[in-house]
């Protein structure tokens, strides 16, 4: 997307977010655009979004449950939720609170391969994509693969389901 564009997700969130703030008498600074996340997470009916996101005063006149069913409503997601700072524990355990639902657990599909994990327990990452792309196209038919990176998704290796005989 070229600087200056708007995506159709963003007009789209960007447009009923208007159209609650008239119901709901809520006036918005000139440049709420601005606090519009542009970037979150998706798996599945779940968006996380980054922790700086609906956090200005201005969001607190909103009747928050009309807000975050609006949000994900426009978003075609079921559940919403906002990642923190990492808690500085032994585990680097991930700080997300939820928005809308309570269900925290997440399936992100990657390569065919469905991940499931708890987001109030585990971390996923989708980085490294150059890698998973070089290793999606490995051959290792009837290979045994061995993952040395257990608990570090940024590095997990990413086979297509056709490609694996065995994970340990």
């Amino acid at each position: 997307m070229g600087a200056g564009k708007e995506s159709t997700v963003t007009k789209k969130l960007k447009d009923n977010l208007l159209d609650l703030a008239a119901s709901q008498c809520v006036k918005f600074p000139a440049n709420f655009v601005d606090y519009i996340p542009r970037k979150w997470e998706k798996h599945g009916d779940l968006i996380v979004f980054p922790s700086t996101a609906f956090q200005e005063d201005f969001w607190d006149n909103f009747d928050k449950e009309t807000l975050w069913r609006e949000i994900a409503r426009s978003l075609n997601v079921k559940r919403l939720a906002r990642q923190d700072k990492i808690q500085s524990n032994d585990y680097r355990s991930p700080n997300v609170s939820m928005l809308l639902g309570s269900d925290p657990w997440a399936l992100h599909i990657d390569n065919k391969i469905r991940y499931t994990f708890n987001i109030t327990k585990c971390m996923f990452s989708s980085g490294n994509i150059t890698e998973k792309m070089r290793m999606a196209k490995v051959t290792c038919a009837g290979e045994t693969v061995v993952d040395l990176f257990a608990g570090h998704a940024a590095v997990k290796p990413s086979f297509t389901a056709a490609q694996l005989q065995t994970l340990l």
